[in-house]
Parts: structure tokens; C-alpha cells; sequence
């Protein structure tokens, strides 16, 4: 994925992880909950102030 959006599943739903994490799979959810796509961007795109580059999830 483009944007580096992972998630695996968890207890209580699912959490963010990275790619090489085992279980991992694409993070749809956040991908359209943090990023745009208006009329005119064919991929979407992340606001300018990448806060979701902060908060990644690292176990």
C-alpha cells in the first residue's frame, strides 16, 4: 500500500502495525479516515501535516 497503512487483529477490534508485522493487512479504514480525494486527485492524497506519520504503531 501506498500510504503504509497496516492494522492486524486485536482483543478489542483490530490495531495499527507495520507491514512485516505477522497478521498484518492492508488499513482501509484509515486510509479513508486520514487521506482526500477530491473531484481532480485520482490517488488519493494526505493533508499536508502528515500527524498519522507521529503515531504510527510500532510493537
Amino acid at each position: 500500500m501506498t500510504y503504509g497503512f497496516y492494522c492486524r487483529p486485536a482483543p478489542d477490534g483490530y490495531e495499527p502495525c507495520t507491514a512485516d508485522t505477522p497478521g498484518a493487512m492492508h488499513d482501509f479504514n484509515r486510509l479513508y479516515r486520514e487521506c482526500h480525494r477530491g473531484p481532480a486527485t485520482q490517488p488519493m492524497t494526505l493533508p499536508s501535516d502528515p500527524h498519522h506519520l507521529k503515531d504510527t504503531h510500532h510493537p
